[in-house]
């Protein structure tokens, strides 16, 4: 779905691929619905939201980020930190062919 909100429908590639990995989640920081800033589901995102992420990028001694979703709250996305110096506890388990369905976008 944060896919799906976030771009247009012209600008979907064909060839996706969906990915599943095994991650430690300890080595992710998680931050609850109320956080990381009081407006981060705004859209356009506002320099407070940005300053945040834009921070947590930088802590290399993180693996990644546990977000709520802004879609749904209830649900959270992981944001893998490629700069981090945990990055190989990550493994794939498996990567297949995906098809987005662009009904979705109608």
């Amino acid at each position: 779905m944060e896919y799906a909100v976030n771009i247009e429908l012209d600008a979907i590639p064909r060839n996706l691929n969906l990915t599943i990995y095994e991650v430690p989640e300890d080595e992710f920081k998680s931050f609850p619905v109320h956080r990381p800033t009081g407006d981060w589901r705004n859209m356009p995102y506002s320099n407070a939201a940005r300053k945040f992420g834009s921070k947590l990028l930088f802590d290399t001694s993180c693996l990644g980020l546990k977000l709520p979703s802004a879609i749904i709250p209830e649900e959270h996305n992981y944001l893998i930190n490629p700069l981090s110096s945990k990055v190989n506890l990550i493994e794939i388990i498996n990567a297949i062919d995906f098809s987005f369905d662009v009904r979705i976008k109608r």
